[in-house]
Parts: structure tokens; C-alpha cells; sequence
């Protein structure tokens, strides 16, 4: 709708906007008017009987006249005023008196200023009436023109009877048809600019209505949408059993596939071993359900390397295993400091999978997590730019890490200030995937860091299923726990695909609180891309004071090392 049309339907409540506004300045006004007429009045009867001569004593005698009906009308325009604030029959007349004031001050201002005329050639007085009427009360536009033209003429008429100086009526004339069209001008202007305001509000009102029963007919879409979202859960409880319960004996298939590995604990890996002629095993450090990580030689560079053996399991079939070799070499392909460096993936020559990444030393960010640890805003926003960086050059490699978390995430000294981990389960979104290992219906991460299509659809997984896994980290980093009261495997998946997560609290800037908010979307559409969400949070932590995040993590670590109470950090990638 334009804005005449708007103006058109609003004019009733525009005019009784502006009688109210005009009955509050009438309040201000009609008091102060008083006091001026009685001080005139006194002033007349004080210096008459002094004038010195003929002509002034006529000016005062008129004057303190003009001023007692001033008196008399500022009087009962304030007893007015007073009365409508306990009568509603005053109320009314105090909403219509504007009007008349106007007409009083716009006839009684120039008969003033005529009859001083009489000593001297001065028009303080219209001035004052014509500016203050106009500035101070809100009008029609054809009663103040009308009223200030009469205003004008009284006067004129005034001036030419008592001057006959050229000079004198020239300077005159212009200066009280400057004060006339300015003053016109300016009730105009300030007219305008009271419509405008007050239109907007009354739009504004109007549209919170409208939203407000938007927001009715959204709540009933929703409704809606969570009725079709419970008849899934069957199908959320049977991918969580799938989670739970995975299959026991598939070692036959194993052998088909990757001929013969070696049992879970090692593989017959033992210190001293060469695999591949590449690296040498100097001894163990860690071990996980998917493998061990060991401490090696790359016999290539002659460094020390972390060797993550891949090995088998009851958790593991032959597709699992060919889909790591392949998108663990894709993997490698992904460059950026920020990110645990894969230098060669291959299987032994009796068979062992195995992964040769940089030796990564520093301390796990589960620990921070675990200890409930509430962090700085600038310092997470710092620290998120960098992994939402890390997870941008991933997926501009083309592969979606899929298990983004804590203990995925290994804080260093020295710069970046932290290292990402394990591409173990990585997506590679390339052509020509092989069909026989890739699977629809299965799920692959961490229950409590997993996106609604990674449960729900987990072939539609795509780069931003790594954005709401970061927004979680960073949720839980701002507040100290997540964004779902929940515990169980099945609660957890339920959460993630059908309930709402609380509201970050008011420490959160707004804008950091925004930007988590919408990592967290159900909808992968609504979350921002890891770019996007490296470019605000950036900003976010230089407007916010934060150093680059290599300054800041080792106090992290400092703070890792007490929540483990003086344990020495880990020395190797997490193995998932």
C-alpha cells in the first residue's frame, strides 16, 4: 500500500495523534503564555503614568489592554487544560482548542506589534507569534495559511499607517513577509515530519499485528510438520539400534576383500616393523574401536610420523575399509596449516591398512569440553574462523570431514594454534564412486555431533553437515554444554532432527549468537557454507578485540592440562 493510501485510511486516528500531541505542548505552552500577559499587563499600567510623551502613553495604555485579554484567554485555556485531566466533557474541548489558540495568537500577535508601531517600528511580537504558533502546535494547513495572511495584513496595515519613511516601509515589509513565509513554511515542514512519524508507527503497529498471526499460522505449520516428523521416528529408532548393535562376524568377507588382515589389537604390528618399506614402527601410542595409532619413521624423510593402523575388527566390513583407503588418499589432498597433514596411505604387504600423518603434539579439545569449560566470545569466534577456514579448503578439496568434534580437533602450540584430525570418515564428492560401497541407510559420526540429514538421509550429506557439527563445538565452548538436554544415543538423534536448541545467553554477543544459531538450522539450506561462516566470525573476533588464535592456545592448553589435573597432554591424532 502507497503512502497516500496509508494516510488515507489512517486520517481519523492522524488527526487525533495530533490534537493529543497539540493538548501535551498546550500543557507547556498556555502556563508560560500567562505569565508573559500578566508581566505585559504590569509592564502597560506600571509605565504609563511615566510616559514622556503623548504618543507612547497611548502605545502603553493599549498595550497593558491587549495584554489583559491575553490574561483572560490564557486563563481559561489553562483551566481548561486542568480540568480535562478528571472530566472527559474537558478532555474533548481541550482536543479541540488548538484552533482557536491559533486564531487568538495569529489576530492578537499583529494587533500587538500595530500598536507599537505608535513609539517605534518593531515587530518582536508578530515574530514571536507567527514562529512560535508554527513550531510549537500542529494545524490545518488551510486555517494556519488562512490566519497567518490575516495575521500579515493587520500588521502591514499597521506599519503604513504610522510610517511614511520609504526606507522605514521597506525594511519593514520584507522582514514581515520574510517572518510570514517562513513561519508558514515551517509549520509545514514540522506538520510533515509529525504525519510521517506517526503513520510509520501506526504501520509498524499494524505489521506486528500481521506477524503476530503469521506466527499463529506458522506455529500450526509446524505442528503439522512435527506430526509428519513423528511418524519417522521409527525410522530414527531403527538407524539408532543400527548405531548400537553394529555387525559381529565379518571376518570371511574381510578376507575376501582385503585378503588377510591381522587380529584387533596390532595386526602383528609390533615395534620395529616396516610397512610398505615407508615407515618403520618405533611403538605404540593410542588405540580406538576403528585401530591403533603408533609412533613411526617415515623411512622417506626420516621424521617422525603418527601411523594409524586400520585394522579388523568387529566393527568393520570390506566396504568401510575400501571406502577409507579411497577417501583417506582424497583427503590428503586437502592443504591447510590447520589441518593434521596425511602424508601416504597404503596396505602392507601382509595386509594392514595403514594411514602415515605429521605427528601432531598437543592436547585434545574433549577435555576442554568435558570439564564444562564456559570460554571467552572473542576467543571462540577466533578459534572457530580458523576451523570453519580448515573445513573450507576441505571442502573446496572436495571431501566432507563428517565427523567433525572435539576430540577431533588437537590444540597446539605454536601457529595455527590447532590442528583438525581424522578424515577417516570423510565423504569424497567426486564422480564415478563406486556404487558397491555406498551404502544409503547408513550412518557414519559421533551421535552428539551429527546433522538431521546425517541421520535421516545420510546420502544427501554435504559440506554444511560439517557447518552444524561446528556450530555445536562452538555451542558447546560459549556455553559449557550442549544445546540439547539429552543423554542417550536415541535421545540424541531425536534431538538433533526434531527439537529446537536452546538459546544461546546473553554473554553471547548478538551477532556470534546469530551466527551459531544458524549453523544449527535443521534445514541445510537455511546454514551458512564454511566460507561464509570463516568470513563473519573473522570479523566478529577482530571487533572484538581477539588475537590471532596461536596466541591464545596455549592458554587453552594450560587450562586442558589442569581440567586433566597435571596429566601430560597427548603426543597423536585422535583415533575415532
Amino acid at each position: 500500500m502507497s503512502d497516500p493510501d496509508r494516510a488515507h485510511d489512517l486520517e481519523p486516528a492522524l488527526r487525533l495523534a495530533e490534537s493529543e500531541a497539540n493538548v501535551r505542548r498546550l500543557r507547556v505552552m498556555m502556563p508560560m503564555s500567562l505569565g508573559l500577559h500578566v508581566m505585559g499587563v504590569w509592564t502597560g499600567l506600571a509605565r504609563t503614568t511615566s510616559a514622556p510623551t503623548d504618543v507612547v502613553r497611548q502605545w502603553l495604555d493599549t498595550l497593558w489592554k491587549l495584554q489583559s485579554i491575553g490574561v483572560l484567554f490564557a486563563a481559561t485555556c489553562v483551566a481548561i487544560l486542568l480540568a480535562a485531566t478528571r472530566s472527559e466533557k474537558a478532555k474533548g474541548l481541550a482536543l479541540r482548542m488548538t484552533p482557536a489558540v491559533v486564531a487568538f495568537y495569529l489576530l492578537w500577535g499583529p494587533l500587538i506589534s500595530g500598536n507599537a508601531q505608535r513609539a517605534r517600528p518593531n515587530i518582536d511580537v508578530y515574530t514571536f507569534v507567527m514562529m512560535g504558533t508554527a513550531a510549537f502546535l500542529l494545524t490545518p494547513a488551510a486555517l494556519t495559511i488562512t490566519l497567518q495572511v490575516l495575521s500579515t495584513a493587520i500588521l502591514l496595515a499597521a506599519v503604513f499607517h504610522f510610517h511614511h519613511d520609504p526606507a522605514v516601509l521597506r525594511s519593514i515589509t520584507v522582514n514581515v513577509v520574510t517572518v510570514a513565509v517562513g513561519s508558514a513554511f515551517l509549520a509545514r515542514v514540522l506538520a510533515a515530519s509529525f504525519r510521517r512519524a506517526e503513520l510509520d508507527r501506526r504501520t509498524i503497529e499494524r505489521q506486528k499485528r500481521e506477524l503476530e498471526a503469521l506466527n499463529v499460522d506458522l506455529e500450526a505449520r509446524v505442528d503439522r510438520k512435527a506430526n509428519e516428523l513423528l511418524a519417522k521416528a521409527e525410522q530414527v529408532r531403527s538407524l539408532a539400534r543400527q548405531l548400537q548393535e553394529r555387525v559381529r562376524d565379518r571376518s570371511e568377507e574381510l578376507g575376501r576383500a582385503l585378503s588377510k588382515l591381522h587380529d584387533a589389537r596390532g595386526g602383528g604390528v609390533s615395534e620395529g616393523t616396516v610397512l610398505a618399506e615407508r615407515v618403520k614402527i618405533l611403538g605404540r601410542i593410542a588405540e580406538g574401536g576403528m585401530g591403533a595409532v603408533f609412533l613411526g619413521e617415515d623411512l622417506a624423510t626420516g621424521e617422525r610420523v603418527a601411523v594409524k593402523l586400520v585394522l579388523a575388527g568387529e566393527a568393520q566390513d570390506a566396504g568401510t575399509l575400501q571406502r577409507f583407503l579411497r577417501e583417506s588418499r582424497a583427503a590428503a589432498s586437502v592443504e591447510h596449516p590447520a589441518v593434521a597433514r596425511t602424508l601416504h596411505v597404503d596396505v602392507s604387504e601382509r595386509g594392514v591398512l595403514f594411514q602415515v600423518q605429521e605427528l601432531v603434539r598437543g592436547v585434545s579439545l574433549s577435555s576442554l569440553i568435558n570439564a564444562s569449560e564456559r570460554f571467552d566470545p572473542s576467543d571462540v569466534a577466533r578459534f572457530g574462523a580458523l576451523l570453519a577456514d580448515a573445513l573450507r579448503a576441505a571442502h573446496a578439496a572436495g571431501v566432507v570431514h563428517r565427523d567433525i568434534k572435539p576430540s577431533n580437533v588437537m590444540l597446539t602450540e605454536g601457529d595455527p594454534g590447532l590442528k583438525l584430525l581424522d578424515f577417516g570418515v570423510a565423504k569424497v564428492r567426486a564422480s564415478g564412486a563406486d556404487p558397491s560401497i555406498t551404502h544409503t541407510n547408513e550412518l557414519v559420526g559421533t551421535p552428539e555431533y551429527m546433522a538431521p540429514e546425517q541421520i535421516l538421509t545420510p546420502s544427501l550429506v554435504d559440506d554444511r553437515t560439517d557447518v552444524y557439527a561446528l556450530g555445536l563445538v562452538l555451542y558447546r565452548l560459549l556455553e559449557g554444554r550442549g544445546p540439547f538436554a539429552v543423554k542417550s544415543v536415541g535421545e540424541y538423534l531425536t534431538a538433533h532432527t526434531m527439537i529446537a536448541p536452546a538459546a544461546l545467553s546473553d554473554r553471547v554477543p548478538p551477532a556470534l549468537s546469530a551466527i551459531v544459531t544458524r549453523c544449527l538450522a535443521k534445514d541445510p539450506l537455511v546454514r551458512p557454507s564454511a566460507f561464509e561462516l570463516f568470513s563473519v566470525l573473522s570479523a566478529l573476533a577482530t571487533e572484538l578485540g581477539a588475537p590471532p588464535f596461536a596466541e591464545r592456545s596455549t592458554v587453552w592448553i594450560s587450562r586442558a592440562h589442569r581440567a586433566l589435573e597435571g596429566q601430560r597432554a597427548s603426543v597423536a591424532p585422535t583415533v575415532g
